[in-house]
């Protein structure tokens, strides 16, 4: 996670599996997942201590917030619990003040070589491509600014 609270790396649904936000490798086409402030902001980012989630911190002019980033590890050794499917979960907090959030979601499949088709769902946005989906799960509703859905 960037301290702009941007995914730019991630491949799923395993370590070695190809890439679905690699703008680390190519800005432009590569894909990431974004939360941050729709205003100019500071930020700064921490681990809660000895754990793998991490905390952004953004201030901005009207308010302070964080963005806490976790990805649940997977129990071994459980035959009886089927295991889970990889998941990210992001969560946003308002510390003080007021603050509106931009989240842009661009996944691209296979290292950007597959083409991407982003549907809306009731809860979200799913995101398909190289035969892989995708899940964007939100409270809230999801709107593209560019075209006002």
């Amino acid at each position: 996670m960037s301290r702009d609270g941007s995914i730019d790396w991630c491949c799923l649904p395993h370590i070695e599996s190809p890439s679905i936000f690699a703008s680390i490798l190519d800005i432009d086409s590569g894909g990431h997942f974004a939360v941050h402030p729709s205003e100019n902001f500071d930020s700064e980012q921490r681990y809660i201590e000895k754990t793998n989630i991490l905390q952004t911190l953004f201030r901005t002019s009207s308010g302070i917030a964080t963005l806490t980033d976790f990805m649940p590890l997977k129990e071994h050794g459980k035959a009886d619990v089927p295991p889970a499917p990889p998941a990210i979960y992001r969560s946003v907090t308002c510390n003080k003040g007021s603050m509106q959030f931009e989240i842009s979601f661009k996944p691209r499949f296979n290292y950007a070589h597959s083409e991407t088709i982003i549907s809306p769902t009731k809860r979200g946005l799913s995101a398909t491509g190289n035969n892989e989906q995708v899940f964007l799960h939100s409270p809230f509703e999801l709107r593209d600014r560019k075209s006002g859905v």
